[in-house]
C-alpha cells in the first residue's frame, strides 16, 4: 500500500511539473481510446481466421479513420480511430442528458433508468481511461464497446422503424377511402 501511495503522491507531482506534457498524454489517450489497434485481429478470446472476418466486417461499421498518437519522449502509436464509436459516445451522452432532464422532472420511464445507468457507466470508465492511464486504453475501452455500439446501433435501427412506420401510415390513409361526411356536420348549432 505504501508504495501505491508513493506513487499516486509522485504522479501528482509529476502532473505538476510538467502540465504540457500530461496535457499531450491525455490528448494521445484519447486516440488511442477510440482507436482499434494494429496487428493481429483479437477481438474477445477469439483468434485467427474469425476474428480476421469480424475486423473486415468491423471496418466498414466502426468507420475507421488514420491517425496516430503521440505521447512525449515515445514514438508515435499508429492508430485507426472509429467515428462510430464516437458518434455512440455522443448518442449515449446525449440520451443520459434527456434521462437526466426527464428524472429531475420526476417523467423518467425505465428506458431513462437504464440509459442513465449506461451513461454513468461509460462517463466514469472513460474518464478512469484517458485521465490516469496510457497504452492500456483499449483494456479499458472493450467493456464499453457493447454498450456505445449497442446504443449507435439501437439509434439507427430505431429511426429506420420510424421512417418505415411513416411510410406505412402515409401509404394507409392515401389508399383508404374517403369516409363520407354527414350533411350539415361542418356547421356550428
Amino acid at each position: 500500500m505504501p508504495v501505491y501511495q508513493q506513487e499516486g503522491h509522485d504522479a501528482v507531482a509529476a502532473i505538476r511539473y510538467h502540465p504540457g506534457w500530461y496535457a499531450r498524454s491525455v490528448h494521445a489517450n484519447v486516440i488511442v481510446f477510440l482507436t482499434n489497434p494494429h496487428g493481429n485481429p483479437k477481438i474477445g478470446d477469439l483468434q485467427g481466421g474469425a476474428a480476421r472476418a469480424l475486423d473486415r466486417a468491423y471496418a466498414v461499421v466502426q468507420f475507421r479513420r488514420h491517425t496516430r498518437a503521440a505521447y512525449p519522449h515515445v514514438y508515435p502509436i499508429a492508430a485507426d480511430y472509429q467515428v462510430s464509436f464516437v458518434i455512440g459516445i455522443l448518442l449515449v451522452l446525449a440520451l443520459a442528458g434527456r434521462a437526466a432532464r426527464r428524472a429531475l422532472r420526476r417523467q423518467a420511464t425505465a428506458n431513462d433508468v437504464v440509459a442513465l445507468v449506461v451513461g454513468e457507466t461509460v462517463v466514469v470508465i472513460s474518464l478512469i481511461c484517458l485521465l490516469a492511464d496510457a497504452f492500456e486504453n483499449g483494456r479499458f475501452r472493450a467493456p464499453l464497446n457493447p454498450l456505445v455500439y449497442g446504443t449507435f446501433f439501437a439509434c439507427v435501427l430505431e429511426a429506420i422503424a420510424r421512417a418505415v412506420d411513416h411510410v406505412r401510415a402515409g401509404a394507409a390513409t392515401a389508399s383508404s377511402p374517403a369516409q363520407p361526411v354527414p350533411i350539415g356536420a361542418d356547421l356550428d348549432p
